[in-house]
């Protein structure tokens, strides 16, 4: 793989294990890798900064998965 380490990625997952595991193998291949554990989160994490790619559990509690990937101002590549 190229080099990637200027790659920002932000998960979003309220499972803990989930977020985890995701964030281990992408800092693994030299992603910069932000986690966030809820839809308010990752809204504050985009305020902050837009990643690259945004990898978004659309059933959380509270605002849904939906949400945040709009909220970037950049139409999302690939919603699954």
């Amino acid at each position: 793989m190229g080099d990637v380490s200027t790659r920002s990625i932000l998960v979003v997952d309220d499972e803990a294990n989930i977020r985890q595991l995701l964030t281990d193998y992408l800092h693994r291949d030299g992603f910069d890798v932000e986690q966030a554990v809820s839809g308010e989160q990752a809204l504050e994490a985009l305020a902050r900064r837009v990643p690259d790619l945004i990898i978004l559990d659309v059933r959380l509690p509270g605002i849904d998965g939906s949400r945040p990937s709009g909220a970037s101002g950049r139409r999302p590549t690939c919603t699954c």
